[in-house]
């Protein structure tokens, strides 16, 4: 609406100048009536772009306000804003985007019809798009469904582009277990333990499944672990960083010896806080344990180009432990300028 009345005053605004212009072109005389017929079509165009603004400003403070109180409903109405946008330009991102306002808004019907859109628009398979059809599919979608066996399709090729996609074996792990192919979830549930970037309490519910189903991967979990645990780093963010995307990288090196890390793992689009498990499976290259170093740097760098370099400005963290001693490492993601020294 304030989109029309906007335009409305351009064109009204406009007519009323040229009209007095046209008229003093023809009538030299009448530069009173020029001057009242400028004045006349500024003030039109003035108000409508001022309707124009305080409208939109007022829209979104009652979105704001709406946040407040019905988090869902305000991002139904932002959704909707969204879908009227891409309806001109559709854009892949855009009904990914799209998806994600859907399902924090309790939509996940029109949320799994966005996420599709996705797919149909992008040039190339996108294994997060993939993925992210395939979960809403899932949790909308019954066993033995047609929408279920698209999610298992959406799924495996997500795997196709990227073999190591947690959420693409996190999804096939649970349709296969829903579905009753318990056996066919084994692989995948390894997978996502293995990427060791859920929660301590999700991967010990996933650990216990996947015992449940293959019990002899309990007992080798159980020999790993008694012999070199992972260190359990917590990575969060300090006051004002901003770290959304991108890459995160952890590390162990040896301390006071060459800058290449021994072991480190890579996690991209990272949700903070969050814990992150280093252990000898991440090895660089084959060698001595991490256990069996006298001491260790560890550390954290959020990587906004998604390159282990990173820019110069990228908020790091970096702590020197004893490998020997069981603790919880915190590692705080700050500007380089104010990053601990090692």
């Amino acid at each position: 609406m304030s989109v029309a009345i906007l335009a409305l005053g351009v064109f009204v605004g406009g007519l009323v100048s040229l009209l007095a212009m046209w008229h003093a072109r023809y009538n030299p005389a009448a530069t009173r009536v020029l001057r009242i017929g400028l004045i006349v079509g500024v003030i039109v165009l003035a108000s409508s772009a001022l309707h124009y603004t305080l409208s939109d400003n007022y829209r979104t403070a009652q979105r704001i306000d709406l946040f407040e109180t019905d988090p869902a409903a305000a991002m139904a109405g932002m959704a909707n804003d969204l879908e009227g946008e891409l309806a001109d330009a559709p854009d892949a991102q855009g009904y990914f985007l799209l998806g994600r306002a859907r399902e924090a808004a309790g939509q996940q019907k029109a949320a799994v019809e966005a996420f599709a859109r996705a797919n149909t628009l992008t040039e190339e398979p996108d294994p997060d798009l993939l993925a992210a059809e395939a979960r809403a599919r899932m949790g909308t979608a019954p066993p033995g469904s047609e929408s279920r066996a698209i999610a298992r399709q959406r799924a495996l090729r997500a795997l196709d582009v990227a073999p190591q996609h947690m959420w693409a074996h996190y999804t096939l792990a649970a349709l296969y277990i829903q579905e009753g192919e318990a056996q066919a979830a084994i692989p995948h549930l390894k997978a996502v333990l293995d990427a060791n970037v859920l929660d301590p309490q999700t991967q010990e519910r996933l650990r216990a499944r996947l015992a449940s189903i293959d019990p002899t991967a309990e007992d080798a979990s159980a020999n790993q672990a008694t012999a070199h645990p992972a260190f359990s780093i917590q990575v969060e963010l300090d006051a004002g960083v901003e770290a959304q995307g991108g890459v995160l990288f952890v590390f162990a090196r040896q301390a006071d010896g060459p800058p290449m890390p021994i072991a480190a793992r890579r996690i991209p689009a990272p949700r903070f806080p969050m814990t992150v498990a280093l252990g000898d499976q991440h090895l660089l290259q084959p060698g001595q344990p991490l256990h069996s170093y006298g001491e260790l740097e560890i550390g954290a760098r959020w990587s906004s180009s998604g390159t282990a370099g990173g820019n110069a400005d990228d908020p790091v963290a970096r702590t020197r432990i004893d490998p020997s001693a069981q603790q919880q490492i915190r590692l705080t993601l700050t500007t380089p300028g104010d990053a601990p020294k090692g």
